[in-house]
């Protein structure tokens, strides 16, 4: 077995464990079982987006901000080590994790895509739940 599945399948029973776990609590509401399912998680995302410098992530979050596409935008410098056109690169770049609805990830990857100034941007989705309040928070932001 290849090193690179061994993760998955461990987070994979890790997953189904609590889930049969909190299942079998008596304390659960019925309704509650619907939220455990892999597509509770499919309402929100966060996504993962990489820039040249600050003013670009900062100009790409107003934007998406303006356009009620996302409801928040955390932008914060990194360190990144990536294959570029047959070598290795070394660079710091930002990040913008911004969150938003499922329902807005086309519109938003194209917005991505049209203004970013990378030839290749990095533009990663990935579905998540929060608390309540904030997920409503998000949904008012972001509801049109």
């Amino acid at each position: 077995m290849k090193s690179s599945i061994v993760p998955l399948l461990i987070s994979f029973f890790i997953k189904e464990s609590f889930i049969k776990s909190i299942k079998s609590s008596k304390k659960l509401l019925s309704f509650q079982d619907e939220l455990l399912t892999p597509n509770s998680l499919s309402m929100f995302l966060v996504i993962y987006i990489t820039f040249p410098n600050e003013a670009a992530a900062n100009e790409m979050a107003d934007h998406l901000l303006e356009k009620k596409i996302i409801a928040c935008a955390n932008i914060f410098p990194i360190t990144s080590a990536y294959w570029w056109q047959g070598k290795i690169e070394r660079e710091g770049e930002f990040v913008a994790l911004v969150k938003t609805q499922t329902k807005h990830w086309e519109t938003l990857e194209k917005m991505v895509t049209q203004k970013h100034p990378y030839d290749t941007p990095c533009i990663m989705r990935m579905e998540v739940a929060a608390n309540q309040k904030y997920e409503q928070w998000i949904i008012d932001e972001t509801g049109f």
